[in-house]
Protein backbone atom coordinates (compact mmCIF):
# COMPACT_ATOMS: atom_id res chain seq x y z
CA UNK A 1 0.00 0.00 0.00
CA UNK A 2 1.23 3.49 -0.86
CA UNK A 3 2.13 6.03 1.80
CA UNK A 4 -0.88 7.86 3.18
CA UNK A 5 -1.64 10.41 5.88
CA UNK A 6 -4.89 10.79 7.78
CA UNK A 7 -6.76 13.97 8.60
CA UNK A 8 -9.45 13.45 11.25
CA UNK A 9 -12.00 16.21 11.63
CA UNK A 10 -13.03 16.72 15.26
CA UNK A 11 -13.70 20.45 15.52
CA UNK A 12 -17.47 20.31 15.98
CA UNK A 13 -19.06 21.45 19.21
CA UNK A 14 -21.05 18.24 19.71
CA UNK A 15 -23.91 20.16 21.33
CA UNK A 16 -26.42 17.32 20.87
CA UNK A 17 -24.36 15.09 23.16
CA UNK A 18 -25.23 17.40 26.08
CA UNK A 19 -21.85 16.75 27.66
CA UNK A 20 -18.73 18.50 28.91
CA UNK A 21 -16.68 15.67 27.36
CA UNK A 22 -15.56 16.11 23.75
CA UNK A 23 -17.84 14.15 21.46
CA UNK A 24 -15.13 11.89 19.98
CA UNK A 25 -13.93 10.92 23.49
CA UNK A 26 -17.23 9.27 24.42
CA UNK A 27 -16.64 5.53 24.76
CA UNK A 28 -17.85 2.57 22.77
CA UNK A 29 -17.21 -0.72 24.57
CA UNK A 30 -15.04 1.10 27.10
CA UNK A 31 -12.82 2.86 24.54
CA UNK A 32 -13.09 6.39 23.15
CA UNK A 33 -14.55 6.48 19.64
CA UNK A 34 -11.46 8.38 18.46
CA UNK A 35 -9.25 5.53 19.70
CA UNK A 36 -11.33 3.00 17.77
CA UNK A 37 -10.71 5.01 14.61
CA UNK A 38 -6.99 5.50 15.26
CA UNK A 39 -6.52 1.79 15.96
CA UNK A 40 -8.04 0.94 12.57
CA UNK A 41 -5.75 3.38 10.79
CA UNK A 42 -2.66 2.22 12.65
CA UNK A 43 -3.10 -1.26 11.19
CA UNK A 44 -2.05 0.37 7.91
CA UNK A 45 0.83 2.40 9.41
CA UNK A 46 -0.03 5.92 8.19
CA UNK A 47 2.91 8.23 7.63
CA UNK A 48 1.20 10.93 9.70
CA UNK A 49 -2.05 11.58 11.54
CA UNK A 50 -3.49 15.05 12.06
CA UNK A 51 -6.53 15.71 14.23
CA UNK A 52 -8.31 18.99 13.54
CA UNK A 53 -9.79 20.32 16.79
CA UNK A 54 -11.87 23.29 17.81
CA UNK A 55 -14.05 23.29 20.89
CA UNK A 56 -12.46 21.49 23.90
CA UNK A 57 -9.19 21.01 22.01
CA UNK A 58 -7.34 20.70 25.33
CA UNK A 59 -9.16 17.41 25.99
CA UNK A 60 -8.03 16.06 22.64
CA UNK A 61 -4.42 17.06 23.20
CA UNK A 62 -4.44 15.25 26.52
CA UNK A 63 -6.12 12.16 25.08
CA UNK A 64 -3.60 11.98 22.23
CA UNK A 65 -0.52 12.61 24.39
CA UNK A 66 0.72 9.04 23.92
CA UNK A 67 -0.34 8.74 20.29
CA UNK A 68 1.71 9.47 17.19
CA UNK A 69 -0.69 12.20 16.14
CA UNK A 70 -0.63 15.96 15.99
CA UNK A 71 -3.47 18.35 16.81
CA UNK A 72 -4.17 21.51 14.84
CA UNK A 73 -6.77 24.13 15.68
CA UNK A 74 -9.61 25.31 13.46
CA UNK A 75 -10.50 28.82 14.56
CA UNK A 76 -12.97 30.10 13.50
CA UNK A 77 -14.98 27.05 12.45
CA UNK A 78 -16.12 27.67 8.89
CA UNK A 79 -17.11 24.21 7.68
CA UNK A 80 -15.62 20.80 6.95
CA UNK A 81 -13.52 21.80 3.94
CA UNK A 82 -12.07 24.69 5.91
CA UNK A 83 -11.32 22.27 8.78
CA UNK A 84 -9.46 19.84 6.49
CA UNK A 85 -7.43 22.72 5.08
CA UNK A 86 -6.04 23.47 8.56
CA UNK A 87 -3.98 20.26 8.31
CA UNK A 88 -1.98 21.59 5.36
CA UNK A 89 0.74 23.09 7.53
CA UNK A 90 1.33 19.82 9.36
CA UNK A 91 1.51 17.88 6.08
CA UNK A 92 3.24 20.45 3.88
CA UNK A 93 6.25 18.21 3.23
CA UNK A 94 4.25 14.97 2.88
CA UNK A 95 3.86 13.39 -0.56
CA UNK A 96 1.32 10.65 -0.97
CA UNK A 97 -2.37 10.04 -0.40
CA UNK A 98 -4.37 12.06 2.11
CA UNK A 99 -7.43 10.51 3.78
CA UNK A 100 -9.98 12.90 5.26
CA UNK A 101 -12.60 11.48 7.62
CA UNK A 102 -14.72 12.40 10.62
CA UNK A 103 -13.82 11.61 14.20
CA UNK A 104 -17.44 10.78 15.00
CA UNK A 105 -17.47 7.88 12.51
CA UNK A 106 -15.42 5.48 14.65
CA UNK A 107 -16.20 2.16 12.95
CA UNK A 108 -14.38 2.71 9.64
CA UNK A 109 -12.26 -0.40 9.05
CA UNK A 110 -8.69 -0.69 7.88
CA UNK A 111 -9.70 -2.78 4.86
CA UNK A 112 -12.11 -0.05 3.76
CA UNK A 113 -9.36 2.56 3.98
CA UNK A 114 -7.10 0.28 1.93
CA UNK A 115 -9.75 -0.12 -0.80
CA UNK A 116 -10.38 3.61 -0.84
CA UNK A 117 -6.68 4.41 -1.20
CA UNK A 118 -6.20 1.77 -3.88
CA UNK A 119 -8.92 3.47 -5.93
CA UNK A 120 -6.75 6.58 -6.43
CA UNK A 121 -4.30 6.11 -9.27
CA UNK A 122 -2.86 7.94 -12.27
CA UNK A 123 -6.33 8.24 -13.83
CA UNK A 124 -8.29 9.00 -10.67
CA UNK A 125 -7.76 12.08 -8.53
CA UNK A 126 -10.36 11.57 -5.78
CA UNK A 127 -12.09 8.54 -4.24
CA UNK A 128 -15.19 9.00 -2.06
CA UNK A 129 -16.74 6.49 0.32
CA UNK A 130 -20.40 5.74 -0.33
CA UNK A 131 -23.03 3.56 1.32
CA UNK A 132 -26.61 2.42 0.68
CA UNK A 133 -28.76 2.85 3.82
CA UNK A 134 -32.23 1.42 4.27
CA UNK A 135 -33.50 4.98 4.63
CA UNK A 136 -31.63 7.64 2.67
CA UNK A 137 -33.03 10.41 4.91
CA UNK A 138 -31.31 13.72 4.12
CA UNK A 139 -27.94 12.30 3.06
CA UNK A 140 -26.15 13.81 0.09
CA UNK A 141 -26.29 11.60 -3.01
CA UNK A 142 -23.53 10.21 -5.20
CA UNK A 143 -24.62 9.94 -8.83
CA UNK A 144 -22.27 7.37 -10.36
CA UNK A 145 -21.92 5.03 -13.34
CA UNK A 146 -21.88 1.27 -12.96
CA UNK A 147 -18.06 1.29 -12.87
CA UNK A 148 -18.09 3.69 -9.91
CA UNK A 149 -17.22 6.84 -11.84
CA UNK A 150 -18.91 9.76 -10.14
CA UNK A 151 -20.84 12.12 -12.37
CA UNK A 152 -22.26 14.38 -9.69
CA UNK A 153 -22.30 14.93 -5.94
CA UNK A 154 -25.48 16.61 -4.76
CA UNK A 155 -26.89 17.55 -1.36
CA UNK A 156 -30.35 16.22 -0.55
CA UNK A 157 -31.93 19.66 -0.44
CA UNK A 158 -30.56 20.46 -3.90
CA UNK A 159 -31.40 17.10 -5.51
CA UNK A 160 -34.30 16.61 -7.91
CA UNK A 161 -36.70 13.68 -7.67
CA UNK A 162 -34.62 11.45 -9.95
CA UNK A 163 -31.45 12.16 -7.96
CA UNK A 164 -33.21 11.56 -4.64
CA UNK A 165 -34.30 8.17 -5.94
CA UNK A 166 -30.61 7.19 -6.01
CA UNK A 167 -29.74 5.36 -2.79
CA UNK A 168 -25.94 5.70 -2.99
CA UNK A 169 -25.18 8.20 -0.25
CA UNK A 170 -22.09 10.17 0.63
CA UNK A 171 -20.32 9.34 3.92
CA UNK A 172 -18.06 12.39 3.71
CA UNK A 173 -14.90 10.25 3.78
CA UNK A 174 -12.55 10.82 0.84
CA UNK A 175 -8.99 10.27 -0.38
CA UNK A 176 -6.96 12.40 -2.76
CA UNK A 177 -3.29 12.78 -3.62
CA UNK A 178 -1.35 15.45 -1.72
CA UNK A 179 -0.52 17.18 -5.00
CA UNK A 180 -4.25 17.73 -5.59
CA UNK A 181 -6.06 17.92 -2.29
CA UNK A 182 -4.81 21.27 -0.98
CA UNK A 183 -5.59 22.98 -4.28
CA UNK A 184 -9.05 21.42 -4.35
CA UNK A 185 -9.73 22.43 -0.75
CA UNK A 186 -8.60 26.00 -1.40
CA UNK A 187 -10.96 26.22 -4.40
CA UNK A 188 -14.05 25.34 -2.35
CA UNK A 189 -16.42 28.29 -2.03
CA UNK A 190 -19.00 29.20 0.58
CA UNK A 191 -21.88 30.27 -1.62
CA UNK A 192 -24.55 28.54 0.44
CA UNK A 193 -27.12 29.38 3.10
CA UNK A 194 -24.71 28.67 5.97
CA UNK A 195 -21.83 30.52 4.39
CA UNK A 196 -19.53 27.53 5.10
CA UNK A 197 -16.97 25.55 3.11
CA UNK A 198 -18.12 21.96 2.59
CA UNK A 199 -15.89 18.92 2.06
CA UNK A 200 -18.00 17.24 -0.69
CA UNK A 201 -17.19 20.20 -2.94
CA UNK A 202 -13.68 18.80 -3.23
CA UNK A 203 -15.08 16.01 -5.41
CA UNK A 204 -17.37 18.45 -7.25
CA UNK A 205 -14.41 20.71 -8.07
CA UNK A 206 -12.29 17.78 -9.19
CA UNK A 207 -15.04 16.76 -11.66
CA UNK A 208 -15.30 20.38 -12.86
CA UNK A 209 -11.54 20.35 -13.57
CA UNK A 210 -11.99 17.25 -15.73
CA UNK A 211 -10.57 14.86 -13.16
CA UNK A 212 -12.00 11.42 -12.45
CA UNK A 213 -13.74 10.77 -9.14
CA UNK A 214 -14.75 7.25 -8.12
CA UNK A 215 -17.04 5.92 -5.43
CA UNK A 216 -16.11 2.98 -3.21
CA UNK A 217 -19.00 1.37 -1.32
CA UNK A 218 -19.10 0.06 2.24
CA UNK A 219 -21.61 -1.17 4.82
CA UNK A 220 -23.81 1.60 6.28
CA UNK A 221 -22.98 0.52 9.85
CA UNK A 222 -19.31 1.24 9.20
CA UNK A 223 -19.88 4.92 8.47
CA UNK A 224 -22.62 5.61 11.01
CA UNK A 225 -22.00 9.07 12.41
CA UNK A 226 -22.52 9.83 16.10
CA UNK A 227 -24.03 13.18 17.00
CA UNK A 228 -26.25 12.29 19.95
CA UNK A 229 -26.54 9.84 22.84
CA UNK A 230 -29.17 7.95 20.86
CA UNK A 231 -26.78 7.44 17.95
CA UNK A 232 -23.98 6.52 20.37
CA UNK A 233 -26.21 3.86 21.93
CA UNK A 234 -27.07 2.48 18.50
CA UNK A 235 -23.41 2.15 17.52
CA UNK A 236 -22.69 0.49 20.88
CA UNK A 237 -25.57 -1.93 20.26
CA UNK A 238 -24.24 -2.79 16.80
CA UNK A 239 -20.70 -3.21 18.12
CA UNK A 240 -21.85 -5.57 20.86
CA UNK A 241 -23.92 -7.59 18.41
CA UNK A 242 -20.95 -7.99 16.09
CA UNK A 243 -18.67 -9.01 18.95
CA UNK A 244 -21.14 -11.61 20.20
CA UNK A 245 -21.20 -13.15 16.73
CA UNK A 246 -17.40 -13.13 16.70
CA UNK A 247 -17.11 -15.06 19.96
CA UNK A 248 -19.85 -17.51 19.00
CA UNK A 249 -18.06 -18.18 15.73
CA UNK A 250 -14.82 -18.81 17.63
CA UNK A 251 -16.03 -21.51 19.98
CA UNK A 252 -17.41 -19.55 22.94
CA UNK A 253 -20.84 -20.44 24.31
CA UNK A 254 -23.01 -17.44 25.21
CA UNK A 255 -26.10 -18.75 26.94
CA UNK A 256 -27.87 -15.42 26.57
CA UNK A 257 -25.99 -13.40 23.95
CA UNK A 258 -28.24 -10.36 24.23
CA UNK A 259 -27.38 -9.99 27.95
CA UNK A 260 -23.62 -10.37 27.53
CA UNK A 261 -21.59 -7.18 27.13
CA UNK A 262 -17.92 -7.05 26.13
CA UNK A 263 -15.20 -4.43 26.36
CA UNK A 264 -13.20 -3.54 23.28
CA UNK A 265 -10.27 -5.78 24.31
CA UNK A 266 -12.04 -8.76 25.93
CA UNK A 267 -10.33 -12.09 25.20
CA UNK A 268 -12.06 -15.45 25.71
CA UNK A 269 -10.61 -18.87 24.95
CA UNK A 270 -12.43 -21.61 23.07
CA UNK A 271 -14.94 -23.89 24.83
CA UNK A 272 -15.58 -21.24 27.48
CA UNK A 273 -19.17 -20.71 28.62
CA UNK A 274 -20.65 -17.37 29.62
CA UNK A 275 -23.93 -17.56 31.49
CA UNK A 276 -26.60 -14.79 31.28
CA UNK A 277 -26.14 -11.20 32.45
CA UNK A 278 -22.36 -10.87 32.35
CA UNK A 279 -20.47 -7.61 31.76
CA UNK A 280 -16.74 -7.54 31.00
CA UNK A 281 -14.72 -4.49 32.00
CA UNK A 282 -11.54 -3.49 30.15
CA UNK A 283 -8.47 -5.74 29.85
CA UNK A 284 -10.05 -9.09 30.73
CA UNK A 285 -8.61 -12.38 29.52
CA UNK A 286 -10.58 -15.60 30.02
CA UNK A 287 -8.80 -18.88 29.39
CA UNK A 288 -10.06 -21.98 27.61
CA UNK A 289 -12.87 -24.13 28.99
CA UNK A 290 -13.79 -21.60 31.69
CA UNK A 291 -17.32 -21.03 32.93
CA UNK A 292 -18.47 -17.55 33.92
CA UNK A 293 -21.46 -17.77 36.22
CA UNK A 294 -24.50 -15.56 35.70
CA UNK A 295 -25.05 -12.01 36.96
CA UNK A 296 -21.41 -10.94 37.25
CA UNK A 297 -19.36 -7.88 36.32
CA UNK A 298 -15.87 -9.18 35.53
CA UNK A 299 -13.40 -6.61 36.95
CA UNK A 300 -10.90 -4.92 34.67
CA UNK A 301 -7.44 -6.51 34.37
CA UNK A 302 -8.76 -9.95 35.32
CA UNK A 303 -6.62 -12.80 33.98
CA UNK A 304 -8.46 -16.09 34.42
CA UNK A 305 -6.54 -19.35 33.82
CA UNK A 306 -7.86 -22.27 31.79
CA UNK A 307 -10.46 -24.60 33.32
CA UNK A 308 -11.69 -22.10 35.92
CA UNK A 309 -15.18 -21.58 37.29
CA UNK A 310 -15.63 -17.84 37.91
CA UNK A 311 -18.25 -17.19 40.57
CA UNK A 312 -19.16 -14.44 42.99
CA UNK A 313 -16.95 -16.09 45.61
CA UNK A 314 -13.68 -15.92 43.64
CA UNK A 315 -14.53 -13.01 41.33
CA UNK A 316 -11.83 -10.67 42.61
CA UNK A 317 -9.12 -13.31 42.79
CA UNK A 318 -7.96 -12.74 39.22
CA UNK A 319 -7.50 -8.97 39.10
CA UNK A 320 -4.31 -7.01 38.59
CA UNK A 321 -1.50 -9.38 37.75
CA UNK A 322 -2.62 -11.95 40.29
CA UNK A 323 -3.05 -15.68 39.92
CA UNK A 324 -2.78 -17.21 36.49
CA UNK A 325 -2.86 -20.56 38.29
CA UNK A 326 -2.81 -21.64 41.94
CA UNK A 327 0.77 -20.34 42.04
CA UNK A 328 2.47 -17.45 40.33
CA UNK A 329 3.80 -18.26 36.88
CA UNK A 330 7.03 -16.38 37.57
CA UNK A 331 10.11 -16.54 39.73
CA UNK A 332 8.39 -17.26 43.03
CA UNK A 333 5.27 -18.79 44.53
CA UNK A 334 2.75 -16.12 45.46
CA UNK A 335 2.34 -16.24 49.24
CA UNK A 336 -0.95 -15.73 51.00
CA UNK A 337 0.10 -12.27 52.17
CA UNK A 338 1.30 -11.29 48.69
CA UNK A 339 -2.10 -12.32 47.36
CA UNK A 340 -3.70 -10.08 49.98
CA UNK A 341 -1.44 -7.20 48.93
CA UNK A 342 -2.79 -7.15 45.36
CA UNK A 343 -6.36 -7.97 46.36
CA UNK A 344 -6.79 -5.75 49.43
CA UNK A 345 -3.95 -3.21 49.07
CA UNK A 346 -5.63 -0.85 46.54
CA UNK A 347 -8.65 -0.43 48.84
CA UNK A 348 -6.39 0.28 51.82
CA UNK A 349 -4.51 2.88 49.75
CA UNK A 350 -7.78 4.65 48.89
CA UNK A 351 -8.81 4.61 52.56
CA UNK A 352 -5.49 6.11 53.61
CA UNK A 353 -5.95 8.84 50.99
CA UNK A 354 -9.31 9.81 52.53
CA UNK A 355 -7.92 9.83 56.06
CA UNK A 356 -4.88 11.91 55.05
CA UNK A 357 -7.15 14.38 53.24
CA UNK A 358 -9.35 14.75 56.35
CA UNK A 359 -6.38 15.46 58.57
CA UNK A 360 -4.89 17.99 56.13
CA UNK A 361 -8.21 19.85 55.85
CA UNK A 362 -8.82 19.99 59.59
CA UNK A 363 -7.19 23.37 60.07
CA UNK A 364 -9.39 24.83 57.35
CA UNK A 365 -12.74 23.28 58.16
CA UNK A 366 -12.53 22.45 61.85
CA UNK A 367 -12.07 18.93 63.27
CA UNK A 368 -14.30 16.25 61.68
CA UNK A 369 -16.71 14.69 64.14
CA UNK A 370 -15.08 11.28 63.80
CA UNK A 371 -11.59 12.46 64.83
CA UNK A 372 -10.26 12.50 68.34
CA UNK A 373 -9.11 15.64 70.03
CA UNK A 374 -5.41 16.35 70.18
CA UNK A 375 -2.69 16.74 67.59
CA UNK A 376 -3.23 14.71 64.44
CA UNK A 377 -0.36 16.30 62.54
CA UNK A 378 2.20 14.08 64.27
CA UNK A 379 0.91 10.91 62.58
CA UNK A 380 0.53 12.47 59.12
CA UNK A 381 4.10 11.75 57.87
CA UNK A 382 3.78 8.11 58.97
CA UNK A 383 0.43 7.70 57.21
CA UNK A 384 1.88 9.15 54.02
CA UNK A 385 4.94 6.93 54.29
CA UNK A 386 2.74 3.85 54.75
CA UNK A 387 0.60 4.82 51.77
CA UNK A 388 3.66 5.38 49.58
CA UNK A 389 5.30 2.10 50.54
CA UNK A 390 2.07 0.14 50.18
CA UNK A 391 1.53 1.55 46.69
CA UNK A 392 5.10 0.57 45.75
CA UNK A 393 4.54 -2.89 47.20
CA UNK A 394 1.36 -3.44 45.16
CA UNK A 395 3.23 -2.38 42.01
CA UNK A 396 6.14 -4.68 42.79
CA UNK A 397 3.94 -7.71 43.43
CA UNK A 398 2.07 -7.08 40.18
CA UNK A 399 5.44 -7.04 38.41
CA UNK A 400 6.24 -10.41 40.00
CA UNK A 401 8.93 -9.06 42.32
CA UNK A 402 9.39 -10.82 45.65
CA UNK A 403 7.30 -8.86 48.21
CA UNK A 404 8.80 -10.19 51.47
CA UNK A 405 11.39 -7.45 52.06
CA UNK A 406 8.81 -4.73 51.45
CA UNK A 407 6.33 -6.47 53.70
CA UNK A 408 8.81 -6.51 56.59
CA UNK A 409 9.36 -2.76 56.32
CA UNK A 410 5.61 -2.15 56.28
CA UNK A 411 5.06 -4.50 59.22
CA UNK A 412 7.47 -2.56 61.41
CA UNK A 413 5.92 0.80 60.54
CA UNK A 414 2.40 -0.50 61.01
CA UNK A 415 2.99 -2.21 64.37
CA UNK A 416 5.09 0.55 65.93
CA UNK A 417 3.12 3.65 64.89
CA UNK A 418 0.09 3.17 62.66
CA UNK A 419 -1.75 0.43 64.55
CA UNK A 420 -1.54 2.20 67.95
CA UNK A 421 -2.81 5.39 66.35
CA UNK A 422 -5.78 3.61 64.77
CA UNK A 423 -6.58 1.97 68.14
CA UNK A 424 -6.56 5.36 69.81
CA UNK A 425 -8.86 6.89 67.20
CA UNK A 426 -11.24 3.93 67.26
CA UNK A 427 -11.23 3.88 71.05
CA UNK A 428 -12.19 7.55 71.17
CA UNK A 429 -14.92 7.13 68.55
CA UNK A 430 -16.38 4.09 70.31
CA UNK A 431 -17.37 6.28 73.27
CA UNK A 432 -20.29 7.62 71.28
CA UNK A 433 -22.60 5.77 68.90
CA UNK A 434 -22.47 8.54 66.31
CA UNK A 435 -18.69 8.64 66.44
CA UNK A 436 -18.41 4.90 65.96
CA UNK A 437 -20.79 4.88 62.99
CA UNK A 438 -18.97 7.79 61.32
CA UNK A 439 -15.64 6.06 61.92
CA UNK A 440 -16.90 2.81 60.40
CA UNK A 441 -17.21 4.18 56.88
CA UNK A 442 -13.49 4.89 56.35
CA UNK A 443 -11.33 4.20 59.39
CA UNK A 444 -12.59 0.73 60.27
CA UNK A 445 -12.35 -0.75 56.72
CA UNK A 446 -8.89 0.78 56.25
CA UNK A 447 -7.63 -0.49 59.61
CA UNK A 448 -9.02 -3.96 58.91
CA UNK A 449 -7.45 -4.07 55.46
CA UNK A 450 -4.04 -3.02 56.76
CA UNK A 451 -4.08 -5.44 59.68
CA UNK A 452 -5.23 -8.26 57.41
CA UNK A 453 -2.17 -7.72 55.23
CA UNK A 454 0.43 -6.79 57.85
CA UNK A 455 -0.65 -8.48 61.09
CA UNK A 456 -3.21 -11.30 60.67
CA UNK A 457 -3.23 -12.00 64.42
CA UNK A 458 -4.20 -8.41 65.09
CA UNK A 459 -6.87 -8.67 62.38
CA UNK A 460 -8.56 -11.51 64.28
CA UNK A 461 -8.32 -9.57 67.52
CA UNK A 462 -9.69 -6.39 65.97
CA UNK A 463 -12.65 -8.20 64.44
CA UNK A 464 -13.57 -9.60 67.83
CA UNK A 465 -13.17 -6.22 69.49
CA UNK A 466 -15.26 -4.45 66.84
CA UNK A 467 -18.02 -7.00 67.17
CA UNK A 468 -18.09 -6.42 70.94
CA UNK A 469 -18.02 -2.66 70.41
CA UNK A 470 -20.96 -2.82 68.00
CA UNK A 471 -23.00 -4.80 70.54
CA UNK A 472 -22.13 -2.28 73.23
CA UNK A 473 -23.15 0.63 71.00
CA UNK A 474 -26.42 -0.99 69.97
CA UNK A 475 -27.62 -1.10 73.63
CA UNK A 476 -26.98 2.28 75.29
CA UNK A 477 -26.37 2.22 79.03
CA UNK A 478 -28.96 3.60 81.44
CA UNK A 479 -26.63 6.53 82.10
CA UNK A 480 -26.46 7.27 78.36
CA UNK A 481 -30.22 7.12 78.05
CA UNK A 482 -30.71 9.49 80.95
CA UNK A 483 -28.09 11.87 79.51
CA UNK A 484 -29.90 12.00 76.15
CA UNK A 485 -33.17 12.89 77.84
CA UNK A 486 -31.66 16.00 79.37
Amino acid sequence: MRDFATVILAAGKGTRMKSDLHKVLHPIAGRAMLDHLLDSFEELAPAATVVVAGDRHEQLREALANRRASVVLQEPQLGTAHAALQAKGALVSFEGLVLVCFGDCPMVKADTVRRLCDAVDDTTSVAVLGFRPKDTLAYGRIIADSDGTVRKMVEHKDANEEERACNLCNSGVLVAHSKDIWRLLESVGNDNVQGEYYLPDVATNAIAEGGRVVAVETDPAEVAGINSRIELAEVERQWQEDRRKYFLANGVTLQSPETTFFAWDTQIGSDATVQPNVVFENAVRIGKRCTIEANLIIPGNSDVPDDTLVSRENLHGFTGSTLRSSHWTGRFTLSDRAMKVVQIGPGAIRGLSQIIAEIEQRNHNGPPAMLAEGSLGEILPDLKELQKRLRELVDNVERQHDPEAGLKVLEALFKSKIAPWFKSRLGHAARTANGFLAMSFVYVPTYLALSRILDPAMFTSVMGGLAAGMVTQSVPSMADQEERKQ
